[in-house]
């Protein structure tokens, strides 16, 4: 799942030209760095997501920015965590998808205090 030239891979839609290309081998290497030295949680979390994807059968993944890590977040949503509104025939067209999680007040008050720029 992670090759050794990175996971990500970028490409330019539409008309192209030597700048957009080299715009798009940067945005390549830093999600590449990104995923394999700061996401420290990536590879453990893939590795949890795809355990228990034939157990359960439908496994979902979340990127997100954390404001108390400061960067960019890859966490494994489990399927009985994840409520789309009961009329919804796929995610692409669903219009809510909410994430429950579940913490307890100290990460609240984090949260709360966090500075968001």
């Amino acid at each position: 799942m992670l090759p050794a030239s990175g996971p990500v891979r970028a490409e330019v839609v539409g008309s192209n030209n030597e700048e957009l290309i080299k715009q798009a081998e940067r945005v390549k290497d830093y999600m590449n760095y990104m995923v394999t030295y700061e996401m420290e949680e990536y590879d453990p979390e893939m590795d949890q997501m795809l355990f228990y994807l034939p157990v359960i059968g439908s496994t979902f993944k979340k990127v997100y920015f954390d404001p108390l890590k400061g960067r960019a977040v890859s966490q494994f949503v489990h399927a009985e965590d994840l409520v789309v509104p009961y009329g919804a025939t796929d995610l692409a067209s669903s219009p809510r998808i909410t994430h429950v999680i579940k913490m307890d007040s100290n990460e609240v008050r984090k949260l709360q205090l966090a500075k968001f720029y």
